[in-house]
């Protein structure tokens, strides 16, 4: 996890060639980006699929692209513990990794069942989030998933705070 006895901030150099970060959301041991082009970029660990590249990978030292919808760019980002979920440009909004208390919001859970590599079944590539024909959403925080509707307030997965748009 690091040497924290040299305070001094490193670059990122994990980074495309040619590409800059937008936005950079940090999650329990992994961290998920923005790029300068929209593109969605992970790294770290993902033993729980929460790089969102399709693996359920222990650790990435090289970082991922995350497979968007085509056509569609990130435009904002946040990491949980063990899952990250991001707001594309048309405002529809996709999630990846642990979803133990439904914080994927696709209305599944994947329920702690004991079993050697039992995290593996998360989902490990973005997944839509179900909402209503209509909604978009404005803001999101992946604590537990709590995604701020332009006018309202949806929660997904466990002991969330609620949060309501003005």
């Amino acid at each position: 996890y690091g040497d924290f006895s040299n305070p001094t901030p490193a670059p990122i150099t994990i980074i495309p060639q040619n590409r800059t970060l937008s936005a950079i959301s940090l999650g329990g041991g992994h961290v998920c980006s923005i790029l300068d082009n929209g593109s969605v970029f992970c790294w770290g660990g993902g033993r729980n699929g929460q790089l969102g590249d399709g693996t359920h990978s222990n650790t990435s030292t090289v970082g991922n692209y995350v497979p968007l919808p085509a056509g569609r760019t990130a435009i904002s980002i946040s990491s949980g513990v063990r899952h990250t979920c991001t707001i594309l440009d048309d405002h529809s909004t996709w999630c990846w990794g642990n979803n133990t208390e439904g914080q994927i919001g696709d209305g599944t859970s994947v329920p702690n069942t004991g079993e050697a590599n039992w995290e593996h079944n998360h989902p490990s590539s973005p997944v839509a989030v179900s909402v209503p024909a209509g909604v978009e959403f404005a803001a999101i925080s992946a604590v537990k998933t709590i995604l701020v509707l332009l006018q309202q307030t949806v929660r997904y997965g466990a002991g969330a705070v609620m949060v309501v748009a003005s």
